[in-house]
């Protein structure tokens, strides 16, 4: 084996010797003291941060999830005795009403009921009429504008050539239509 002189005559960069308190180490086991010394101190961020902080995580959220289960629980107590005071509660004013208190109660509900049944036959028929008077209307104006289709297509049909040879239309100002239709259409209205 090498002896320790022998070791530091070899110019390797590795086993270059510092002389840290007195003892040989290497640069590398002296770069890692250093690292050590500061990583106490806390200048280096912890190489385990991310597990450390997921492990506090976990038991930040079970402390969160038992005080949750606690609640939940009391919550839960305090609806059951709620329901069972409304209980007896309910027991005991079945047991105050007495027989004509409640038929009475329920002639109003039922009168009540009846008052509003007829309200909407009501105004059920009164929508019937009038979408009957607008469904009559409707269909008047209908067959009117029928009507002055086939009378003026009539009219039109007068003025064509219907030999082979000639094809000439001849166009007729039925501007005098107009006020004639809308007058036939008002005196239809009116009459509804």
């Amino acid at each position: 084996m090498h002896s320790t002189s022998s070791i530091n005559s070899i110019p390797c960069r590795a086993f270059r010797t510092l002389d840290a308190n007195s003892s040989e180490m290497t640069r590398r086991e002296v770069v890692n003291a250093k690292k050590k010394i500061l990583r106490k101190a806390g200048v280096y961020r912890d190489p385990n941060r991310a597990r450390n902080d997921s492990r506090k995580e976990i038991a930040y959220l079970r402390q969160q999830m038992d005080k949750l289960q606690i609640d939940l629980k009391s919550l839960e107590d305090r609806r059951k005795r709620r329901m069972q005071q409304q209980e007896r509660l309910s027991e005991h004013l079945i047991v105050v009403y007495s027989a004509p208190q409640i038929l009475n109660m329920w002639q109003v509900i039922a009168e009540k009921q009846r008052q509003r049944r007829e309200e909407a036959e009501r105004e059920n028929a009164r929508l019937k009429l009038i979408a009957e008077r607008q469904q009559k209307a409707a269909d008047s104006l209908s067959s009117l504008l029928k009507k002055r289709e086939n009378q003026s297509m009539n009219d039109c049909a007068s003025f064509m050539d219907v030999s082979p040879r000639q094809r000439i239309v001849h166009v007729v100002d039925f501007h005098g239509d107009i006020s004639r239709v809308s007058s036939d259409i008002m005196t239809l209205l009116d009459e509804k």
